[in-house]
């Protein structure tokens, strides 16, 4: 039986989320992303369902730093939509969403 491995891509705004962070944090997250999520058979596994206004998206945690995502299991993508420290992360959040589907 062939294993079903989930791909990981980011939409613009996590991209930029990663290119105003810190070299070494940025280097740390691509490395943990890279470990824990490509290629993993359950992404759910590693990260947190989140509720409220949040509600069917998960998060990942990495040291101070969250990685939310939507998990889309119909096609085995794991969609990065946000890269931030946990002190912006849930500050006045309401579903952020790729507006027009740019993924990277």
């Amino acid at each position: 039986m062939e294993k079903k491995c989930y791909e990981v891509k980011f939409t613009e705004s996590a991209e930029k989320d990663l290119k105003k962070l810190n070299k070494s944090i940025a280097k740390l997250l691509k490395k943990w992303i890279s470990e824990n999520l490509i290629g993993t058979q359950n992404p759910k596994q590693r990260g947190k369902a989140l509720t409220g206004n949040l509600k069917g998206l998960w998060r990942y945690r990495v040291g101070s730093y969250r990685i939310v995502a939507e998990i889309k299991n119909d096609i085995l993508l794991i969609l990065i939509i946000e890269i931030s420290d946990r002190k912006e992360t849930y500050k006045d959040k309401k579903r952020k969403t790729y507006k027009d589907g740019k993924i990277k």
